[in-house]
């Protein structure tokens, strides 16, 4: 069996933390739940106003970088090994580090002629040398906040990893070790010209004239932005370029987009004004 391999790119996460002496984490304590619903339905205050996530930054691993490499985030939790884990019961926070732009690329291949079968996966992590280093870059930011005197009155005694990296070394290996996907993948049907593009810059499939792919896979390299907030915009300038056209119809509906929304730059069908895509 032959069959073309897609790469892929992801924005690995490295995170650290600990346990915290304020209960300020959600859900840890079953009493949480119902006085978050009644500030919520008072004022809409409280934990349910916002997330988990506190706060978040981007920064350079290095000097020189025209774009951020690593997004920094600051949870009300405690880590957990990888997204999918079951939460931790203590308070604490999470420090999270992540690889904007990775220059380690996987594949994707078929594993058998069943279409229904799960593809192969391999995203070779940390495969090139510029990631593992921007992933130390990354442990060492977010060490020094975690150790900042305005922490030291609520952090507390355990720690995520066990041993929390000092040396040069352990900096290092903690940015493989406890590093996991956060589910950004993309790049598995790329925009480019040749062999290695599924689509082109107006996003059309190669070789027909009407699809067009709005979506995660058709980023050719990866992005200093959570990659929904990218495919978000995308869509966005592709709605437009399709409003100019008034034989142009929505691929959903297949209403003629001749009209266009002046506040939202959006083209007016059925499928927009009900947010279907």
């Amino acid at each position: 069996m032959t069959c073309r391999v897609l790469a892929g790119i992801d924005h690995l996460m490295v995170q650290l933390g600990c346990a915290v002496t304020l209960p300020w984490s959600f859900g840890v304590e079953p009493a949480q739940g119902a006085a978050a619903f009644a500030d919520y339905q008072r004022d809409k205050s409280g934990p349910l106003a916002g997330n988990i996530l506190q706060r978040g930054a981007f920064a350079a691993a290095s000097t020189g970088e025209t774009w951020p490499s690593l997004q920094l985030f600051l949870l009300a939790v405690m880590p957990r090994l990888y997204p999918e884990a079951d939460p931790d019961p203590r308070h604490g926070m999470t420090l999270v580090s992540t690889i904007n732009r990775a220059r380690s690329r996987g594949e994707i291949t078929l594993a058998s002629p069943d279409p229904l079968a799960p593809p192969v996966i391999n995203l070779r992590y940390l495969s090139e040398p510029h990631d593992p280093a921007t992933a130390t870059a990354g442990v060492r930011c977010n060490l020094q906040i975690l150790h900042e005197r305005a922490f030291d009155a609520v952090r507390g005694s355990g720690t995520f990893p066990n041993i929390l990296p000092t040396t040069k070394a352990e900096i290092e290996a903690n940015g493989g070790a406890d590093a996991s996907t956060i589910w950004h993948v993309s790049g598995t049907g790329k925009m480019a010209t040749g062999e290695a593009g599924v689509v082109n810059r107006q996003l059309r499939l190669h070789g027909l004239s009407g699809p067009r792919v709005v979506d995660a896979p058709v980023i050719p390299q990866g992005v200093s932005a959570n990659t929904n907030a990218a495919v978000m915009l995308r869509r966005a300038g592709i709605s437009h370029d399709l409003a100019a056209h008034a034989t142009a119809k929505c691929f959903m509906c297949c209403l003629t987009l001749a009209h266009l929304d002046s506040n939202r730059h959006r083209p007016l069908c059925y499928c927009v004004r009900h947010r279907l895509f």
